[in-house]
């Protein structure tokens, strides 16, 4: 499966549980991540790899420097795991 293939199949998937998403793009730099995906006030952001592929330099680079203010860069290679993020960061509203 191509990156590509993967990120279309990961936003319908998102969409499908209320997630709203958005590509991300720096204008004048490079190594930013693909999406950023948000429900209920959360956000999780995600670098989108076909399945064994690892974040260029300088997508690491951009990744260590967001984590030293602690923002966490998903790097997700397949389904399972980001249905598993998304799982595991969905905030649960009190119900009414």
């Amino acid at each position: 499966m191509h990156e590509s293939e993967l990120e279309d199949d990961c936003i319908k998937i998102a969409e499908s549980l209320g997630w709203v998403t958005r590509k991300m793009r720096y204008i004048g730099r490079r190594g930013c991540r693909d999406r950023d995906f948000y429900k209920d006030g959360h956000a999780v952001f995600v670098e989108f790899k076909a399945p064994g592929e690892k974040p260029r330099p300088d997508q690491r680079i951009e990744r260590k420097l967001l984590s030293g203010v602690g923002i966490k860069i998903h790097v997700i290679d397949n389904e399972e795991d980001f249905r598993r993020l998304l799982s595991e960061s969905a905030i649960k509203t009190p119900s009414r």
